[in-house]
């Protein structure tokens, strides 16, 4: 009796002490100190608002999180302690914390999913001083970060996209495999943020804005997309690319040169190579291997000048039109006589309004110096084309 007496608050304290500890599904914790003494928290923590009444949340000694972490919507809390905090075996998030400057993840290394840092505006530093190693996606949007440390050594990750941080003004990944990369716009000064990815060689989506110096020296293969789009460098090349879904270039103000000496096949379900109002690019070319393209080209600007010898196919329709009066169309109407455009093929010179925003060359025909060798009407950019490219341009505009 005496030992029973003894055994039985002893091990409801043990009972309770496991219980903080674990959880069958999401703990909307309230209370921070009931995970404190635990060294690894199984399950998944939503984190309630409201609970920083002096303006500090502290975890305790928790080192691991096996499952989920969310913060969100709590405009009080002003520094997070988690420094012992080494793994999360799901997603990591903080997201709409407005007062926050000070993540206390000063040990966090390894994030199974994705990591997630929204609406963080005095946020001046990620606080990843151990730097993290491993992650999932990782999401940057509309914090006051100045420099990408604790990100930039990272090993592994499956996709990064950072954008409307205004005072970040270098981003640079040291990997060599990635999913889906979009960047910008940050900053606005300085022609905008300087992007490296000096060490990549494979992507499946790059989507690069408003940087002022791109690298992707390395780079040898996109599965899908690779556009550049409003950023102020002057030339762009991509040495190592041989294969690319498809190739986007539109809005880059001050380009003047573009570079793909080993490109050789623009090949996906939606191929497409678009190069659009980048008013200061003369001449179009940069593509001396390059000899097939799984769907449409389109060509607009102010270009005199289309250096496209080298291409053999064109599975879709070829579209010119460039407001240089001196542009001559027998280039284009060379391809079509050759049979290297399988569909629609058609030129148009001398209007003016297309450098200012039009790439879809629905003008008046009046407009037109000149047609290809086959006017028999103006071509339109095909609709699924157009709407994919909508569809997209939305997508990219969650990360904005």
């Amino acid at each position: 009796m005496a030992i029973t007496k003894f055994l039985l608050p002893a091990l409801s304290v043990a009972s309770t002490a496991y219980a903080a500890c674990s959880a069958g599904s999401t703990t909307t914790l309230s209370n921070p100190s009931d995970i404190a003494s635990c060294s690894t928290f199984s399950g998944s923590i939503a984190v309630a608002t409201g609970i920083a009444g002096s303006g500090t949340v502290d975890f305790g000694n928790i080192q691991k999180i096996d499952g989920d972490f969310s913060y969100e919507g709590d405009a009080t809390v002003q520094t997070i302690m988690l420094g012992s905090l080494e793994e999360v075996t799901g997603d990591f998030t903080y997201s709409n914390l407005s007062a926050l400057s000070a993540t206390g993840l000063d040990k966090l290394k390894t994030v199974g999913g994705d990591v997630t840092l929204i609406g963080l505006g005095s946020l001046g530093d990620l606080g990843l001083t151990a730097g993290l190693q491993e992650a999932g996606t990782v999401t940057i949007v509309n914090t006051n970060i100045q420099d990408f440390q604790g990100i930039a050594n990272i090993s592994k990750i499956d996709g990064l996209a950072v954008s409307n941080n205004l005072n970040l003004g270098q981003i640079s990944l040291d990997v060599d495999s990635a999913g889906m990369i979009n960047i910008g716009p940050n900053q606005q000064s300085n022609g905008g943020q300087s992007t490296s990815f000096r060490n990549l060689i494979s992507a499946d989506t790059i989507v690069i804005r408003n940087s002022s110096d791109i690298d992707l020296s390395s780079l040898g293969n996109v599965t899908n997309d690779l556009r550049l789009i409003g950023n102020t460098v002057d030339s762009f090349a991509a040495t190592n690319l041989t294969k690319v879904g498809a190739l986007v270039i539109n809005n880059n103000g001050a380009l003047k040169n573009i570079s793909f000496p080993a490109l050789t096949q623009i090949s996906s379900g939606n191929a497409t190579l678009q190069i659009a109002n980048n008013t200061k690019l003369n001449t179009i070319g940069g593509f001396p291997k390059l000899t097939r393209v799984n769907g449409d080209v389109t060509f607009s600007g102010n270009f005199s000048k289309l250096d496209f010898t080298g291409i053999k196919r064109i599975e879709g329709a070829l579209y010119v039109d460039t407001a240089s009066s001196s542009f001559d169309c027998s280039s284009v109407n060379n391809l079509a006589d050759s049979h290297v455009v399988r569909g629609k093929d058609t030129c148009k010179i001398g209007d003016k309004s297309k450098v200012n925003g039009d790439t879809t060359g629905t003008g008046s025909s009046s407009d037109a110096a000149a047609s290809s060798s086959n006017p028999a009407s103006p071509m339109e950019i095909p609709a699924d084309f157009m709407t994919g490219f909508t569809v997209l341009a939305g997508l990219l505009s969650v990360f904005m």
